[in-house]
């Protein structure tokens, strides 16, 4: 009925199902909108990262530096993969944009610890030892509330 339909409506389009062969899936709509949306999502998402890059890159004046902050990124991908596979459900939209804010936290994070032991690695210090104290202060400064301060 869809071929008649469709060939009543223009004679442009054409029905290329044979007519005898049954009924015939067609992976439209809700599939389509999906790609659509991982594609669209994807490519923000690569610039994004692009250009995160390019303003670490000016800030820390280095271009190796940006690629030991966005280094984790690929890497919780593979992890946020593997605990959907465990937990058997499936990468949707709304994990995308879970994944896509996780990424955002981490590369804010990474950039404050880097500016940190940068900032602190000029006194004498061994490197183990500001990378521990950058740590510390990290993990201090997001369990401290305003309300458990003295």
């Amino acid at each position: 009925m869809i071929g008649g339909a469709c060939r009543s409506r223009s004679s442009a389009c054409t029905d290329s199902r044979p007519t005898n062969s049954g009924p015939t899936l067609l992976w439209d709509g809700e599939w389509e909108i999906t790609y659509v949306t991982f594609r669209d999502m994807g490519a923000a998402f690569g610039a994004a990262i692009l250009g995160i890059y390019v303003l670490v890159v000016a800030q820390f004046r280095s271009f190796k530096l940006p690629l030991v902050i966005l280094t984790p990124i690929p890497l919780t991908l593979i992890g946020i993969l593997i605990g959907h596979w465990l937990l058997g459900a499936p990468f949707t939209a709304t994990s995308m944009i879970g994944f896509i804010a996780l990424a955002g936290i981490i590369v804010r994070i990474l950039i404050l610890l880097v500016d940190f032991i940068r900032h602190s690695g000029g006194q004498g210090k061994p490197l183990r030892e500001v990378v521990l104290e950058a740590g510390r202060g990290a993990v201090q400064s997001r369990s401290c509330s305003p309300r458990s301060r003295p």
